[in-house]
């Protein structure tokens, strides 16, 4: 049974909230996905937005990669709504130490995204888990998005 690395941009990022929803993951470290950003369009069932990454030139979205076994992957797979709310894709990522590495990410299916959601605060929170690992602008950048 095969390991996969998992980019986690969103609620993921905090590892209890993972760990409660797979089962033990290896932590491997901190990365960002260039030439991206980091919007909540993704439409919830209560109507607030979920993380979602889109292409943007010059942008970057941080994030946690994790080490999960293919099975941890299609219970995530449940939790994601995928294949109907969010697709699993692959991407290219650079962590800290400038090492490129090819991860697996979850992206919002077009017929879900709206423009105008805002994140609900406790959803921010599950991102903001991760706080202390992300750089302090992104943390910022984050913050704003408070209701």
């Amino acid at each position: 049974m095969g390991e996969v690395v998992y980019f986690a941009y969103g609620s993921n990022m905090n590892i209890n909230r993972l760990k409660e929803r797979v089962g033990d993951v290896e932590l491997v470290g901190v990365a960002r996905l260039r030439d991206h950003e980091l919007k909540f369009n993704k439409l919830s069932v209560s109507g607030w937005g979920c993380a979602n990454v889109e292409p943007a030139e010059g942008r970057e979205v941080w994030g946690l990669l994790y080490k999960v076994k293919e099975e941890q992957l299609k219970e995530l797979d449940r939790y994601e709504g995928a294949p109907l709310h969010y697709r699993r894709v692959k991407v290219k990522v650079l962590t800290q130490e400038g090492k490129e590495v090819e991860a697996v990410t979850y992206v919002a299916c077009e017929e879900y995204k709206r423009e105008g959601l805002r994140p609900a605060d406790w959803y921010l929170n599950h991102l903001l888990a991760a706080k202390e690992l992300l750089p302090e602008s992104y943390v910022k950048e984050l913050e704003k998005h408070r209701g």
